[in-house]
């Protein structure tokens, strides 16, 4: 039997298509109430059953601290929540779940946890632990770097993505595309340049793994920023001195605001704020 891995709604009715054997179908319906919207939650198969682990969700039904998870008994296709005890990793979505070798425990790493609608989403940094029988979270790691967030004080979307495109259209003149430049000021390449760097003897950030991160070494510290529409993230894979985190920050912080030409703000999360 597969499971497929979509979950359609019909009102306040969710619905899991089965394909069996010899392509039969079966589609079992479940409330709200007993099954809740679980988009980005990752699934695991544990023996007969499927662990669902947390999820985006809407924003009503999110609560700070807690992780959401569910379990899905493939032999009669019922669902129950799972009542969880521990320390867990938070409201968590888009992460990754590995079955432990010894099958007793999944192991949670990556993803974004929410914090609040007063805060931005965080990467998950650490590793986490739940014990399958007994529901009981175990942080695994405890990682100490440092982060921050940049966003504009008016909350409103950023030019970063604007400013980027306009360089690669200068840059790729015989592509032939439109100028989508839209802003009354022109695009600052210069401060472009300097994003990210502490000076001008420090190189170039360097593309990450994803095509909005961007990576820099500082006093040989690895430093990654990854920008959305509304804001920048950094973490410092690993401790800087306070000076220099200082110095970063300050001048990343006015890089931004120059290219963006608004004001901007830095938010560090609440255990190191």
């Amino acid at each position: 039997m597969t499971l497929m891995p979509s979950v359609l709604r019909s009102g306040p009715r969710k619905r899991r298509t089965v394909i069996g054997p010899e392509s039969s179908i079966a589609i079992h319906c479940y409330s709200q109430e007993a099954f809740p919207s679980t988009d980005f939650h990752s699934a695991t198969r544990v023996g007969d059953a499927i662990f669902m682990v947390g999820c985006l969700g809407y924003p009503q039904q999110r609560i700070v601290g807690s992780t959401p998870v569910f379990r899905l008994a493939l032999d009669a296709m019922t669902i129950a929540r799972v009542e969880t005890s521990g320390e867990a990793p938070g409201w968590i979505h888009k992460h990754t779940a590995v079955l432990s070798a010894d099958g007793g425990a999944l192991i949670i790493h990556g993803g974004k946890i929410w914090f609040g609608d007063d805060r931005t989403m965080q990467d998950n940094i650490d590793a986490w632990s739940l014990d399958v029988d007994s529901g009981h979270w175990t942080r695994l790691t405890a990682l100490d770097w440092q982060r921050w967030t940049m966003r504009r004080v008016d909350r409103r979307p950023n030019r970063l993505w604007d400013v980027r495109q306009a360089l690669w259209r200068r840059d790729h003149p015989r592509a032939g595309l439109e100028n989508m430049w839209r802003h009354d000021d022109a695009p600052d390449f210069d401060a472009l340049a300097a994003l990210y760097r502490l000076d001008e003897t420090m190189p170039a950030p360097e593309k990450g793994s994803n095509h909005n991160d961007f990576c820099v070494v500082v006093d040989g510290v690895r430093v990654r920023f990854t920008e959305d529409l509304y804001s920048v993230q950094a973490i410092v894979e690993g401790r800087l001195s306070e000076a220099r985190l200082d110095a970063l920050r300050r001048k990343t912080l006015a890089t931004l605001e120059r290219l963006d030409g608004s004001v901007w703000e830095i938010e560090v999360p609440r255990e190191e704020g």
